[in-house]
């Protein structure tokens, strides 16, 4: 009775190793701005919830009486939630990269705000941009998404049974660049009008050598972007929401289908 006692806290501990490392590194749920007590209980809860039906459906984990092979089994856990919850973020650094790349065309590049994500300074732009993600994820329930993601994750690649391999390792590494796709496409429709009008702005210099182009540029790149933007939210929110399913959610599962 006392070794099954044993072995059901082993796989409690599993659990809560892979849920607080997803809780770790996935956006939103794991922003800095969240209290680490908030998340840590948010983990404990969550392996409570799951760990009936987790001894329901396999039973509790077998491991060898080894620490070395016990605490190896733990680090693959760990990094396993910290891996999807990486894979999940790249969306978020998208969105944050597209407000960059907004603020310089605009000429926001020296405001900056405190991110509540990461607690460091961006861009105003940027953490407009996130501000908004979130709460469109938020909306959805997006957290829904990555918790049901975690659950998936037990069925396709149970507790102790994590095995890396290349094709999972070299999944991760193609899949680092997309943030710098998803913030190209953010910031297109904004970018690329500016930039447009900065060449017109230019040509007319040329053309008009006393007129003071830098003074208006500054105020209509701004009067512009904003016309851009109240025109383009409707089609930003659809492209948030499509993120968060397919680049978040449908990508966790076939990164996980990769281990099994």
């Amino acid at each position: 009775m006392y070794i099954q006692v044993f072995e059901y806290i082993e796989t409690f501990f599993l659990l809560l190793v892979r849920i607080t490392g997803i809780f770790t590194s996935a956006p939103v749920i794991g922003a800095e701005s969240l209290p680490a007590q908030i998340r840590i209980m948010t983990a404990l809860v969550l392996s409570m919830l799951l760990m009936p039906a987790e001894i329901s459906s396999r039973g509790a984990v077998k491991i060898p009486p080894q620490t070395y092979i016990f605490a190896l089994i733990v680090v693959k856990e760990i990094l396993l939630g910290l891996l999807l919850g990486f894979v999940a973020s790249f969306v978020i650094e998208g969105v944050k990269l597209a407000g960059e790349l907004m603020g310089i065309q605009i000429g926001f590049a020296m405001v900056s705000v405190i991110d509540p994500e990461s607690q460091q300074e961006e861009s105003i732009t940027g953490s407009f941009n996130y501000l908004i993600f979130t709460l469109i994820f938020l909306m959805i329930n997006g957290h829904h998404l990555i918790i049901e993601a975690l659950n998936q994750s037990l069925r396709i690649v149970p507790l102790g049974l994590v095995y890396y391999n290349g094709n999972f390792v070299s999944e991760i590494f193609d899949r680092a660049p997309e943030f710098f796709t998803i913030g190209v496409k953010i910031a297109a429709p904004i970018v690329v009008p500016l930039i447009m009008l900065s060449v017109v702005l230019g040509i007319i210099s040329r053309a008009v050598p006393r007129l003071e182009v830098f003074l208006i540029s500054f105020p209509l790149n701004i009067l512009v972007s904003f016309m851009i933007i109240i025109y383009y939210m409707d089609d930003l929110v659809k492209y948030f929401i499509y993120l968060i399913h397919s680049n978040i959610f449908d990508e966790l599962i076939r990164i996980l289908y990769l281990l099994k």
